[in-house]
């Protein structure tokens, strides 16, 4: 299944993409696949968003959108 991840700040830096897509069937094993592919992202924090929330795991399907967003504050 296809699933659209969304990069920004520096986490797009990393990944020199803004976005790509990706076959998974569950955020860790995404996570687990990211990690692999662009190894700078282990030692970076960052939230999930699935389908525009927040998210720690969930199942993933079809046509989602997963966006990881980096550390960021409000001012």
């Amino acid at each position: 299944m296809s699933i659209k991840v969304l990069y920004f700040g520096q986490l797009q830096d990393i990944t020199q993409l803004s976005e790509e897509d990706w076959e998974a069937e569950h955020t860790s094993q995404l996570q687990k696949a990211l990690v692999e592919k662009y190894p700078a992202l282990a030692s970076k924090t960052f939230a999930i968003s699935l389908n525009k929330k927040i998210v720690k795991e969930a199942p993933l399907k079809e046509g989602d959108s997963l966006a990881l967003l980096p550390p960021f504050s409000g001012g």
